[in-house]
């Protein structure tokens, strides 16, 4: 894989399958890991740079210039949070020339990590998930960085809004609880309200929805669009339990859950098998447990050396 290629990925010039490919490489070694992650900083922090040059007085940046150029910073952040490194932004000093200190936190497959932000909010984060946030909040706001699954449980301040930026969605609240599912090989970002009133705003088309309890906001990465519905929020909180609940959910993202939960690579030999709506509640239990489960009501083989597993349908006897 050269750099050339890696860029591209970078810049989204790539296509579908070539974008998998490069994926796939990434995560292959912990080298190649490195090596992309120093590159997709270079170009963040060059972006950066261009923004900064392009406004001569930062007094007459709009507050929504503003945004964008925190999220262009927040984005380096989250590259490096494999690495847990602090780097340097806020938007809200900006006018003074001073970039204090971003705090980024991760963790690793199949582990939840409790982070408590400067206001007193609780954050619990999923398997494979970081956020970045500023070692102090400003005085106007109060604004995070989100890549993969967590739980919020906002400190109130209604002179403080409290913002959650993620895969081209802004979370709006003033102190809530709710939970958050934005993986980057996700198609979807999903957004849960446990209590209060949140506010979820598309980037692209400056549009927004508001979210009452037990109400789940689904944004399309794709398609580019939001919509909401009814859901039970307990169920979709249950992972913070070490549950994992699940109402006709087809098996590939059954599957997408499990690998992040147990820090394995599943493989599902049959397109029929990875469309079937599956039903079940896994509750603490252990990957061999799991598989079990599945290979009773499902029907299926499995296979498992080290951490890759191989599922496939049964063959049909007379």
């Amino acid at each position: 894989m050269n750099q050339n290629q890696l860029k591209k990925y970078i810049n989204n010039d790539l296509s579908e399958t070539e974008k998998e490919e490069v994926l796939n490489w990434i995560n292959s070694d912990v080298r190649h890991q490195e090596l992309y992650n120093q590159l997709k900083t270079e170009h963040t922090l060059h972006l950066l740079k261009q923004e900064q040059h392009s406004t001569s007085d930062y007094s007459f940046i709009t507050k929504k210039k503003k945004r964008k150029q925190f999220k262009i910073y927040a984005a380096a952040v989250t590259i490096l949070v494999l690495c847990i490194v602090s780097v340097k932004y806020s938007s809200s000093i900006l006018e003074q020339g001073v970039l204090p200190n971003l705090v980024s936190v991760t963790n690793i497959n199949g582990a939840h990590k409790n982070v408590t932000l400067p206001d007193g909010t609780s954050v619990t984060l999923n398997s494979n998930s970081s956020i970045s946030y500023p070692e102090k909040f400003n005085d106007s706001v109060r604004y995070v960085n989100l890549s993969g699954e967590a739980y919020f449980d906002v400190q109130h301040n209604p002179n403080k809004p409290f913002i959650v930026d993620v895969n081209g969605i802004d979370i709006r609240v003033l102190g809530t609880s709710f939970n958050v599912k934005a993986y980057d090989e996700d198609q979807k970002v999903e957004t849960t309200l446990v209590s209060g009133k949140v506010e979820i705003w598309d980037d692209s088309k400056e549009k927004n929805l508001t979210l009452s309890p037990s109400e789940r906001a689904t944004f399309n990465k794709k398609k580019q669009n939001l919509r909401k519905e009814k859901v039970n929020s307990d169920d979709i909180i249950a992972w913070k339990e070490g549950k994992l609940i699940f109402k006709q959910v087809p098996l590939k993202h059954v599957i997408k859950d499990l690998e992040r939960k147990y820090g394995v690579d599943i493989t599902v030999k049959s397109r029929d098998l990875n469309n079937y709506k599956y039903t079940g509640t896994f509750n603490n239990l252990t990957l061999d447990e799991t598989l079990d489960i599945l290979e009773i009501s499902l029907s299926i083989n499995y296979t498992k050396s080290n951490k890759k597993i191989i599922i496939s349908k049964k063959p049909i006897t007379e």
